[in-house]
């Protein structure tokens, strides 16, 4: 229940959409698109699970400082690491 609380307060994440990318943006998105897609094929796991759009959008957008589940735990070991550094 304090948890439900502490998110009720919290400011919702603004929702991201591909016409806020410029073109090396959305090259970029691809890029780690197919990468997680790779990834989520040899890990057998659901893509949507394992790097959702939106998430490979914030990354996309703003890079290490992103609030990304990509960026923490297991996704960072597997993936993230990897997006980061085709993200410069």
């Amino acid at each position: 229940v304090q948890v439900i609380a502490q998110a009720k307060t919290q400011p919702a994440r603004p929702r991201l959409s591909d016409e806020e990318l410029t073109p090396a943006q959305k090259m970029r998105l691809s890029a780690m698109q197919a990468q997680a897609r790779e990834t989520a094929e040899r890990l057998n796991l659901p893509l949507g699970y394992l790097a959702p759009r939106a998430d490979l959008l914030e990354l996309v957008l703003r890079g290490a400082t992103a609030n990304s589940p990509l960026l923490q735990g297991w996704r960072r070991e597997v993936l993230g690491e990897k997006l980061l550094s085709s993200a410069v």
